[in-house]
């Protein structure tokens, strides 16, 4: 079954307040209306008349619709499909353009500049409704119509994109915070700015509740003690739409974590952070979140690294190979507590050993050892992720390379 219709309206701008950031359309308390992910991409047809007040309607039209699938935060995904004979609001599996050219032709009574008009399916999908389609008539009665931004005229494209954020889901915003949104619920003759997403109309989409993703395909996290520090580093692939990352931190064993970073921290793959504060010997476990430009998060992890002693004793350390991705040769670091037999091998991602750099006795200390990223054989090895494991004195640490 399908729920009475919502209804939004563009007006003319008479009166400014404040506000900001972005908000949803709610049918009821609980509930919003939203696209299924399974219906996208979402088509929508313009009425072959278009309107008699300038030729380039259509696209401008299509143009609306590119520039919220553009958003880089968000999965959504509008299609523009071929023009249709239908001129009206009405239930029929179509999602619709059209120019009211007669009072008689407008939907709804009243002077707004367009009106969406947009039913569910009635399915409760928690804190939302299923769209099922919306239709968006613009008032050619009292309003002519430009594609160029023409003075005395309502601009198609400025218009257009505002009305398919309804469609979106996200509200008119009235207040002053909002005058420069696209989602801003007036507009005025000649205005263009709608045709340009800001930042929040940007987090809207890219929200949680929308269409967001973080983008981020982590192919590394870990942290290692050193001798006065815990290194904790992470390998990134891909960053779409990322803000920056926040790091926590929890005793092992505990659920309560604290975060560490002041900031967002931020820069490029791979990334590397010192903890230099901590209680000598104990375990701790680490959390990386990500933080996209939407707000939207999320969290990799726990690793688990045991803190120096603090004594200035070694400790049985692996560092993070560097540089990590490697193309060529890579450095590996390494500290064992006493003098004694070491093992430092490379292996593949099923355990098959690759090749042995070290196999020997080693004093107490810091090491370091060079990998040109050749096998046993002599062959360099495929790019892809690999293991490296360092044994001494009846124990083991593993860390993960990626090699491109």
């Amino acid at each position: 079954m399908n729920r009475v219709p919502a209804v939004t309206y563009l007006l003319i701008i008479v009166a400014i307040g404040y506000a900001g950031a972005w908000e949803l359309i709610y049918w009821d308390a609980g509930h919003y209306a939203r696209w299924k992910d399974s219906d996208l991409p979402v088509t929508y047809r313009a009425n072959e008349s278009g309107t008699p007040d300038c030729g380039g309607e259509f696209t401008a039209l299509e143009a609306s619709l590119d520039t919220w699938t553009n958003v880089t935060t968000s999965y959504f995904d509008f299609n523009y499909g071929p023009k249709t004979s239908k001129k009206d609001t009405k239930l029929d599996g179509v999602n619709l353009f059209y120019w009211a050219e007669t009072q008689a032709d407008l939907p709804y009574a009243g002077n707004y500049i367009a009106v969406n008009t947009f039913w569910t399916s009635g399915e409760d999908m928690g804190d939302w409704y299923a769209t099922v389609e919306t239709d968006i008539c613009f008032n050619g009665y009292h309003y002519d119509w430009s594609d160029s931004g023409e003075s005395g005229k309502m601009d198609v494209q400025n218009i257009a994109t505002h009305e398919t954020g309804h469609a979106l889901a996200l509200a008119d915003l009235y207040d002053v915070g909002s005058k420069e949104f696209t989602m801003c619920g007036y507009s005025s003759y000649g205005e263009t700015k709608k045709r340009t997403l800001e930042y929040d109309d940007i987090r809207g989409i890219s929200s949680a509740e929308l269409y967001g993703y973080t983008g981020i395909t982590l192919e590394d996290f870990e942290a290692a003690a050193g001798l006065d520090n815990i290194e904790v580093t992470w390998v990134v692939s891909s960053e779409t739409g990322l803000a920056g990352y926040n790091l926590y931190r929890a005793l092992d064993g505990e659920a309560e974590y604290a975060k560490l970073n002041a900031a967002l921290i931020s820069g490029e793959s791979p990334y590397y952070y010192l903890d230099e504060e901590f209680e000598p010997g104990m375990t701790y476990k680490y959390l990386l979140e990500a933080v996209d430009i939407a707000g939207g998060t999320e969290t990799f992890g726990p690793d688990i690294a045991t803190a120096p002693t603090g004594d200035g004793r070694p400790v049985l350390s692996l560092a993070q190979n560097s540089p990590n991705p490697v193309t060529n040769d890579t450095s590996i670091r390494f500290s064992i507590p006493e003098a004694g037999r070491v093992s430092l091998g490379v292996y593949d991602l099923t355990g098959r050993k690759v090749i042995t750099l070290y196999d020997g006795d080693a004093n107490a200390g810091e090491h370091e050892l060079e990998w040109d990223l050749r096998g046993d054989r002599g062959v360099r090895v495929a790019p892809g992720v690999y293991l490296y494991r360092l044994m001494a004195g009846g124990e083991n640490v593993v860390r993960k390379m990626v090699v491109r």
